[in-house]
């Protein structure tokens, strides 16, 4: 009977993969083990590392990475069927059909499109001292702004710092099912363009599918309006009460969290807060961000 891979060493390959394949953002790419200075979710990092780690065939250090995460988030279905195979893996190998779930079926492809963009990102994360160009300008009464790149399925928060925005946090983040640029009602994308919260919806007053909450946008705008862009009920919210996250693309046009990290945005953020929605963010360094400033400003 032929030998089967687990799912363990499927992501080894797919590490490399996104190394070789995945092109690196003007010069902007850093390594995996460069420290950022800004939040980014524990449980992402803890998984991340695990993922480092089988890919340097440090196994016991994957299983105790993988062990203490799904303890920590028995909800984190991705890392969980990392950790089962894992522990396969290590018990004897997989022959014949196996026992991977991720290596069987239609349930294959939603969460290995998670673990892309995760590893993705982490290999192509903002340089420390970088910033959106789309980010062109901040009054001195927006103390936060949220950036959102669709593309790479990540949100960004920046406190408003003086002269310079800075970067606080970076979450991973489920965006519409049929990607970028929503047009009419029912199209299943998120609109890209700048926004504003209008205000919170607590978790009281929604289903268990929003999990820790929203965040309303005022999609459509005048713009939108102008354009003919149909549909409403644009939200920043959580996931599923009992699933930690989603795909990448999954929502009907909204922007989800998992519920821990949008438990911290909401802390952070409310109405008035401008969010701004990319179809892919491009980072330029501070010296460029200002240059591009002053000629906007004048």
């Amino acid at each position: 009977m032929s030998r089967r891979p687990t799912l363990a060493w499927f992501y080894c390959l797919l590490l490399v993969a996104v190394v070789i394949v995945t092109p690196a953002r003007a010069g902007m790419s850093q390594g995996a083990g460069a420290p950022v200075s800004w939040e980014v979710s524990p449980s992402e990092q803890q998984f991340l590392a695990g993922i480092e780690a089988i890919s340097a065939n440090q196994l016991d250090e994957a299983v105790g990475r993988f062990s203490r995460l799904s303890q920590e988030m028995p909800d984190f279905r991705l890392a969980n069927l990392v950790y089962g195979d894992l522990l396969m893996a290590k018990a004897a190998p997989l022959r014949g059909e196996g026992r991977s779930l991720l290596l069987e079926g239609g349930e294959a492809a939603p969460l290995l499109d998670e673990a892309r963009s995760r590893l993705t990102h982490w290999r192509e994360r903002p340089v420390p001292g970088t910033l959106p160009v789309e980010l062109v300008h901040l009054s001195p009464g927006q103390a936060r702004v949220v950036v959102v790149d669709l593309a790479m399925s990540r949100l960004y928060l920046f406190a408003n710092d003086g002269d310079v925005p800075r970067l606080v946090a970076d979450y991973y983040a489920t965006v519409g099912l049929n990607g970028a640029g929503k047009f009419r009602e029912g199209d299943k994308k998120t609109p890209v363009g700048l926004y504003f919260v209008t205000g919170e919806v607590p978790a009281s007053r929604l289903t268990a599918f929003f999990g820790s909450g929203a965040l309303a946008l005022d999609y459509p705008n005048a713009w939108d309006r102008r354009m003919s862009r149909t549909g409403s009920g644009i939200w920043l919210h959580g996931s599923p009460l009992g699933q930690y996250s989603r795909p990448p693309r999954a929502t009907e046009g909204c922007v989800a969290l998992t519920n821990p990290d949008f438990s911290g945005l909401m802390r952070l953020v409310g109405a008035g807060t401008p969010v701004l929605i990319a179809e892919r963010t491009v980072w330029q360094s501070v010296d460029s961000w200002r240059r591009q400033r002053d000629l906007f400003i004048g």
